[in-house]
């Protein structure tokens, strides 16, 4: 088998008298396999995320500052992560929350969320939303 580089149709190949391309004849010898993208699999526990909302008295910058603290410190103490912010002149703290790790949050989480934001002082109100698929779901 020789090549001849320079002709029109590519590298071309003399195999058994006739013109074939290159890849043709490699393709004689080293048929394709039949390659498929591998399939996701649901894991067997997707984790989830809720978003919070948490408003408080606005323009108070030293309220801000304990109120983060104290909510961080709550999150912590669950195994949480939480990610988000607020502004002093906004009066809220926002973000989501997930677990930290493997796993998901559950109603009970959400209950502990509750209770914890109704007994605290310094909130005013506060939003904690529906579970949401934290691969897919925003």
């Amino acid at each position: 088998m020789t090549g001849r580089p320079g002709s029109r149709f590519g590298r071309v190949c003399i195999v058994d008298s006739s013109l074939v391309r290159a890849g043709d004849a490699h393709e004689r010898t080293h048929p394709r396999r039949n390659l498929k993208a591998p399939e996701k699999k649901a894991p067997e526990e997707t984790p989830c995320w809720r978003e919070v909302e948490i408003r408080f008295a606005p323009g108070d910058e030293p309220a801000f500052d304990a109120a983060l603290d104290a909510w961080i410190n709550f999150v912590e103490s669950r195994n949480w992560l939480f990610g988000g912010g607020g502004a002093v002149g906004l009066g809220k703290l926002g973000g989501f929350v997930v677990k930290d790790g493997r796993g998901t949050l559950t109603e009970e989480d959400r209950t502990a969320t509750d209770a914890w934001l109704k007994e605290t002082a310094w909130v005013d109100g506060f939003q904690v939303g529906p579970l949401r698929d934290a691969w897919h779901g925003w």
